[in-house]
């Protein structure tokens, strides 16, 4: 009874393609865990920028909030091309 050694065991090179998938499997679950990250230095209860106003207090509508709605339906209307088209 002739047996081939060959045919039976098999080669190391071709045990490279499967680990090379296993390897790629096992790499990219790795980068699925999760890590909690705590990038501040203290522990911060409040904002500590500068308060914000609203946009009608600026300078050119001295706090009239119907004088500011107007000033923007009328920019919303001067950008809406439909109306800027004639017929």
């Amino acid at each position: 009874m002739n047996i081939r050694l060959a045919s039976v065991v098999r080669q190391p090179s071709s045990l490279i393609g499967p680990a090379a998938i296993a390897l790629a499997m096992c790499l990219s679950l790795a980068g699925c865990g999760r890590q909690d990250a705590d990038s501040t230095a203290g522990k911060v209860t409040s904002y500590q920028g500068k308060p914000d106003t609203p946009p009608w207090d600026g300078s050119r509508w001295h706090g009239d909030r119907q004088s500011w709605e107007r000033d923007i339906d009328a920019r919303a209307q001067n950008q809406n091309d439909y109306v800027r088209i004639p017929n």
